[in-house]
Protein backbone atom coordinates (compact mmCIF):
# COMPACT_ATOMS: atom_id res chain seq x y z
CA UNK A 1 0.00 0.00 0.00
CA UNK A 2 1.61 3.56 -0.87
CA UNK A 3 0.69 6.23 1.63
CA UNK A 4 0.94 10.09 0.03
CA UNK A 5 2.24 11.94 2.86
CA UNK A 6 4.10 15.31 1.56
CA UNK A 7 1.19 16.39 -0.79
CA UNK A 8 4.03 17.75 -3.54
CA UNK A 9 6.14 19.24 -0.76
CA UNK A 10 9.86 18.51 0.08
CA UNK A 11 10.24 16.53 2.89
CA UNK A 12 12.59 18.44 5.25
CA UNK A 13 12.78 14.92 7.98
CA UNK A 14 15.39 15.36 10.14
CA UNK A 15 16.86 12.49 12.42
CA UNK A 16 15.92 13.41 16.19
CA UNK A 17 18.59 12.37 17.63
CA UNK A 18 20.92 14.42 15.00
CA UNK A 19 18.76 17.59 16.19
CA UNK A 20 19.16 17.50 19.48
CA UNK A 21 22.68 17.05 19.85
CA UNK A 22 23.64 19.87 17.48
CA UNK A 23 21.46 21.51 20.40
CA UNK A 24 23.18 20.50 22.98
CA UNK A 25 26.84 21.62 21.00
CA UNK A 26 25.84 24.87 19.95
CA UNK A 27 25.04 25.83 24.03
CA UNK A 28 27.14 27.93 25.80
CA UNK A 29 29.78 25.92 27.98
CA UNK A 30 30.52 27.56 30.89
CA UNK A 31 32.27 26.79 34.16
CA UNK A 32 28.73 26.47 35.69
CA UNK A 33 26.56 25.52 32.80
CA UNK A 34 23.69 27.13 34.94
CA UNK A 35 23.59 24.30 37.74
CA UNK A 36 24.20 27.27 40.31
CA UNK A 37 20.77 28.80 38.97
CA UNK A 38 18.84 25.82 38.61
CA UNK A 39 19.85 24.86 42.52
CA UNK A 40 18.40 28.58 43.66
CA UNK A 41 15.25 27.92 41.69
CA UNK A 42 15.23 24.24 43.54
CA UNK A 43 15.47 25.86 46.84
CA UNK A 44 12.42 28.91 46.19
CA UNK A 45 10.25 26.20 45.43
CA UNK A 46 11.69 24.04 48.64
CA UNK A 47 12.04 26.18 51.16
CA UNK A 48 9.70 28.99 51.88
CA UNK A 49 11.88 31.08 53.83
CA UNK A 50 14.91 30.51 51.15
CA UNK A 51 17.71 33.25 51.53
CA UNK A 52 20.08 33.32 48.45
CA UNK A 53 22.33 35.22 50.62
CA UNK A 54 22.79 33.32 53.48
CA UNK A 55 21.39 29.71 52.34
CA UNK A 56 19.05 29.98 55.29
CA UNK A 57 16.07 27.71 54.72
CA UNK A 58 13.95 28.25 57.80
CA UNK A 59 10.14 27.31 57.67
CA UNK A 60 11.01 24.37 55.39
CA UNK A 61 8.23 22.64 53.30
CA UNK A 62 10.88 19.44 53.48
CA UNK A 63 12.10 16.77 55.68
CA UNK A 64 15.28 17.58 57.52
CA UNK A 65 17.03 14.69 55.84
CA UNK A 66 16.27 16.11 52.30
CA UNK A 67 17.31 19.65 53.28
CA UNK A 68 20.35 17.81 54.63
CA UNK A 69 20.57 16.45 51.22
CA UNK A 70 20.24 19.19 49.51
CA UNK A 71 22.62 21.27 50.86
CA UNK A 72 25.20 18.42 50.26
CA UNK A 73 24.38 19.26 46.26
CA UNK A 74 24.79 22.90 47.02
CA UNK A 75 28.47 21.82 48.23
CA UNK A 76 28.68 19.53 45.25
CA UNK A 77 27.92 22.53 42.94
CA UNK A 78 31.01 24.75 44.14
CA UNK A 79 33.52 22.29 44.57
CA UNK A 80 35.94 21.85 41.56
CA UNK A 81 36.64 18.32 39.26
CA UNK A 82 40.04 18.71 40.73
CA UNK A 83 42.56 21.03 42.12
CA UNK A 84 43.23 24.23 39.51
CA UNK A 85 40.30 22.80 37.36
CA UNK A 86 39.14 26.13 35.83
CA UNK A 87 37.00 24.09 33.38
CA UNK A 88 34.77 22.23 34.87
CA UNK A 89 32.46 22.38 38.84
CA UNK A 90 32.42 18.70 39.80
CA UNK A 91 28.17 18.85 39.57
CA UNK A 92 28.08 20.42 36.39
CA UNK A 93 30.66 17.41 34.70
CA UNK A 94 28.75 14.76 36.63
CA UNK A 95 25.30 16.26 34.76
CA UNK A 96 26.87 16.15 31.67
CA UNK A 97 28.48 12.79 31.65
CA UNK A 98 25.14 11.93 32.98
CA UNK A 99 23.32 13.26 30.08
CA UNK A 100 26.02 11.68 27.80
CA UNK A 101 25.70 8.07 29.33
CA UNK A 102 21.48 9.00 28.51
CA UNK A 103 21.54 10.01 24.88
CA UNK A 104 24.24 7.17 23.72
CA UNK A 105 22.40 4.59 25.77
CA UNK A 106 25.51 3.36 27.76
CA UNK A 107 25.29 0.48 30.18
CA UNK A 108 25.79 1.23 33.84
CA UNK A 109 28.94 -1.36 33.56
CA UNK A 110 30.07 0.88 30.54
CA UNK A 111 29.77 3.98 32.92
CA UNK A 112 31.60 2.94 35.54
CA UNK A 113 34.60 1.84 33.06
CA UNK A 114 34.69 5.33 31.66
CA UNK A 115 34.38 6.54 35.29
CA UNK A 116 37.67 4.41 35.91
CA UNK A 117 39.45 5.73 32.85
CA UNK A 118 38.62 9.28 34.07
CA UNK A 119 39.61 8.49 37.74
CA UNK A 120 43.15 7.09 36.39
CA UNK A 121 43.85 10.01 33.86
CA UNK A 122 42.54 12.94 36.44
CA UNK A 123 45.15 14.27 38.94
CA UNK A 124 45.23 12.18 42.25
CA UNK A 125 42.47 14.83 43.90
CA UNK A 126 39.49 14.65 41.46
CA UNK A 127 36.42 14.27 43.08
CA UNK A 128 34.52 11.98 40.58
CA UNK A 129 32.12 9.10 41.80
CA UNK A 130 33.51 5.77 41.55
CA UNK A 131 30.45 4.51 39.67
CA UNK A 132 26.70 5.20 38.35
CA UNK A 133 25.09 4.12 41.95
CA UNK A 134 27.29 6.90 43.41
CA UNK A 135 26.94 9.56 40.78
CA UNK A 136 23.16 8.64 40.97
CA UNK A 137 22.70 9.28 44.47
CA UNK A 138 24.93 12.57 44.30
CA UNK A 139 21.82 14.16 41.97
CA UNK A 140 19.55 12.51 44.06
CA UNK A 141 18.94 15.90 45.67
CA UNK A 142 17.63 17.44 42.94
CA UNK A 143 14.43 15.26 42.88
CA UNK A 144 15.40 13.64 39.77
CA UNK A 145 15.14 10.11 41.20
CA UNK A 146 12.48 7.70 40.09
CA UNK A 147 10.78 4.74 41.71
CA UNK A 148 9.71 1.43 39.94
CA UNK A 149 6.46 0.18 39.74
CA UNK A 150 5.85 -3.65 38.79
CA UNK A 151 2.29 -3.61 36.86
CA UNK A 152 1.73 -7.32 37.68
CA UNK A 153 1.51 -8.49 41.00
CA UNK A 154 2.14 -11.95 41.95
Amino acid sequence: MLRWRHHGEQSQMRDNNEAIYSEYENEAHDKDDGIRTMLKEVAKGSFANYSEETGNKMCCNRSEKEATTFDKLLKEAERELHSGCKKFLKLSFLVKLLHLKVYNQWSNKSFDMLLELLKEALPSDETLPKSYYDAKNILQGLGLGYISIHACKK
